[in-house]
């Protein structure tokens, strides 16, 4: 990166151009660095005017040499790149003087600023005097947009009427100055650049089919000409790439050029952190723990469009706790209480304790009146055996009672007979 010069490159575009395509392999440098290494590289006066004009971000830095070169002379035949250049926007000067020495206009060193030309009523593009920038001879050719331009969005649109974009145009005639990728959208293969500088991800218009809203956005390129305003989609769509599946991304549709189809930009490179192997070209996404629901309609819509890879099914059995007690607890319970868990159980009832517990009834409650409990013969012989031995054993006694409480149990409700 430190022998990278504007002079060794072909013009200031391609010295641009081959900064962003370095600074990508770049991590975790801070904007006031990338601004650092990026104006080290420019010649002197370009150095000093955006030295001048402060810029904070790396963006506006790119844009102040570019507005420089394009409100300045281009290079003469010679090659000299440093040499000063001074333009006189007075044309009866224009005319070499040699009677004697021409004041140099200072100011016209630099292009000055849109507050500074609305003050001065100058033009915004040159800093004439001369015209307006509607008629400014420098005007730039808008419709002039190469199919290898690199196109870079630079804001996010906001909830305003009339959103303006800023689209940063470099050309580049290098397909390694673009990072593409094979993917797929809802079953259409797509070529996807992986873009860094990107601030929002883009789609040409069609490909994704749910719509979430539409937005009217302006883009603004490096020379600070807007495009018309255009009615824009923001659209979801599941995208797979090198064997991995993002189900539901956003896009903002826009007419991309004909070498990719979809710009992964930064809030793709937020949420899943791609790693990147730039000598292989190689991209590889952190496992995370998450779990997604997907409904059945779209599992088989996604399966049927070949988005997943591999499919599995699984079959959960959990086998209830036996015991219920961990064997620690049930030990020192059993081994505190053995006077109160016997082996065998003794016939009789348990002893009188200390507190007794009765239900107390209210004065001249009646019992309801209701049929007996119905049971099979098979059923009714059993429980009689059953009540014979617990007699036998004094386990219970023959109630006098004429109440009876419900029992819940699995086949519903029974009821019991106080003792």
């Amino acid at each position: 990166m430190n022998d990278l010069k504007e002079r060794n490159c072909k013009d200031l575009p391609d010295y641009i151009s081959k900064f962003r395509h370095l600074i990508t392999k770049v991590k975790e440098m801070s904007e006031l660095d990338k601004i650092m290494y990026f104006l080290r590289g420019l010649p002197s006066r370009i150095r000093e005017e955006n030295q001048y004009r402060r810029s904070a971000t790396l963006t506006d830095a790119i844009t102040v040499p570019l507005d420089y070169d394009r409100s300045h002379s281009h290079r003469g035949s010679d090659g000299a790149h440093d040499r000063p250049r001074y333009r006189s926007y007075d044309h009866k000067r224009s005319k070499r003087n040699d009677d004697g020495p021409v004041p140099m206009e200072i100011d016209n060193v630099r292009v000055p600023s849109k507050e500074e030309c609305m003050r001065r009523n100058l033009c915004f593009r040159c800093g004439s005097s001369a015209h307006r920038a509607r008629n400014c001879p420098e005007q730039p050719e808008q419709k002039q947009m190469a199919k290898h331009d690199v196109v870079q969005q630079g804001s996010r649109p906001t909830s305003s009427v009339t959103t303006s974009v800023k689209v940063n145009a470099v050309k580049s005639d290098r397909k390694s100055n673009l990072f593409i990728k094979k993917g797929r959208v809802i079953g259409k293969d797509v070529r996807i650049w992986l873009d860094t500088g990107a601030s929002t991800n883009m789609i040409k218009p069609g490909l994704a089919s749910t719509v979430l809203l539409s937005r009217r956005l302006q883009a603004q390129r490096f020379d600070g000409t807007l495009t018309p305003p255009t009615d824009v989609k923001h659209v979801e769509a599941p995208v797979s790439m090198d064997g991995y599946f993002f189900p539901t991304m956003e896009f903002v549709e826009w007419k991309l050029s004909e070498s990719h189809d979809v710009i992964f930009g930064e809030p793709g490179f937020e949420e899943f952190n791609p790693q990147v192997i730039w000598q292989t070209e190689e991209v590889t996404i952190p496992e995370r723990m998450q779990f997604m629901d997907v409904d059945g309609p779209t599992f088989t819509q996604q399966l049927n469009a070949g988005e997943y890879e591999q499919v599995y099914r699984v079959k959960l059995q959990i086998e209830p706790d036996l015991d219920g007690i961990p064997g620690p607890i049930r030990k020192v319970v059993t081994e505190e209480f053995k006077d109160v868990f016997p082996e065998q159980l003794p016939d009789g009832l348990p002893p009188m304790r200390e507190v007794n517990f009765e239900l107390t009834l209210k004065k001249g409650a009646q019992p309801s009146t209701r049929a007996p409990f119905r049971m099979s013969k098979m059923e009714q012989d059993a429980f009689e055996e059953f009540v014979k031995d617990k007699l036998q054993k004094g386990w219970i006694e023959v109630s006098n009672s004429p109440w009876i409480s419900n029992i819940n149990s699995k086949e519903g409700l029974r009821y019991r007979q106080d003792a």
